[in-house]
């Protein structure tokens, strides 16, 4: 039904009854409309030996670590010795990781030449 429902003056209820009136005008159907629940898992909050364990599992010094974190070595560094811990999207990535160790050579950020 309504796209923006938490929103509740009638200004958003227009807009949304005019986008479903246009969307049904171009063959979609109610059930193309439904409603869907998303989930965001909370973020993840890594301690030292964690941090150190997935970043050897990668196979990646703490420098070129760093480099594919997008990050300072420094920053590496604190995390691996618990003097700060990552955050945000650095969790997130150390997550993907974490999940799937192929994932640093899906997305290579960082290329190791020989």
């Amino acid at each position: 039904m309504a796209l923006l429902e938490h929103q509740t003056s009638s200004r958003t209820f227009i807009q949304t009854t005019k986008f479903e009136k246009d969307w049904k005008s171009l063959g979609f159907d109610d059930e193309d409309l439904k409603k869907n629940t998303v989930v965001i898992v909370p973020v993840k909050e890594y301690t030292a030996d964690e941090v150190k364990s997935i970043r050897k599992s990668t196979g990646m010094s703490q420098k070129l670590f760093a480099k594919y974190m997008g990050v300072s070595g420094k920053t590496v560094e604190a995390w691996e010795e618990g003097v700060n811990h990552p955050s945000g999207s650095s969790s997130r990535i150390l997550s993907m990781i974490e999940t799937d160790k192929g994932v640093v050579n899906e997305f290579p950020f960082v290329k190791i030449e020989a």
